[in-house]
């Protein structure tokens, strides 16, 4: 499944299955130069749902305590024939109000500052991360310190900083 833009979310998978049918996807960011599926930058990272049907139901589902960063979701195991609107992604970040905003007449320049925006808050889920696919959503400090000053250019994060530096001291 190609959701068609990177992010940091997750999926809502709709299915109709029966006792023991399994629902399985692998989430990831990239292809390889051939167009299949690319876990290596993943490392140990195992972002992957799973839901094992207890009775005879349709069921929306999602992962409750986890998100993933990914594009594509590879499809390892599905009740019936699965379809595009069986799958459903949300993405998932932070409330944080804009600081401010820029709006130029280079297109490309337009694009770039958006890009900042997405891949900050793709980063600000509870903790600072440097990337919220592979196996380092830990929040470390170094990363926060480094995008401290451009995330408040960008964003109000005083209450998100606020409450991690307390979880941190904690």
């Amino acid at each position: 499944v190609d959701f068609g833009q990177d992010m940091t979310g997750r999926i809502h998978v709709t299915a109709h299955g029966k006792p023991g049918d399994i629902l399985e996807l692998r989430c990831f960011e990239v292809l390889d130069a051939q167009g299949n599926v690319y876990v290596a930058n993943l490392r140990k990272a195992k972002t992957t749902m799973k839901y094992i049907f207890a009775r005879e139901d349709t069921v929306t589902w999602h992962p409750q305590f986890t998100y993933m960063g990914f594009r594509y979701a590879v499809i390892r195991s599905f009740p019936g024939t699965p379809k595009a609107e069986n799958f459903t992604a949300y993405t998932l970040h932070s409330a944080m109000e804009p600081a401010g905003n820029i709006t130029c007449s280079n297109p490309l320049l337009n694009q770039l500052h958006h890009n900042y925006l997405w891949g900050l808050k793709g980063n600000f889920l509870d903790v600072p991360t440097d990337c919220p696919q592979r196996d380092e959503r830990l929040g470390w400090t170094g990363d926060a310190q480094i995008f401290c000053r451009t995330a408040c250019y960008l964003m109000n994060p005083y209450t998100f900083y606020s409450k991690w530096l307390a979880d941190v001291a904690a």
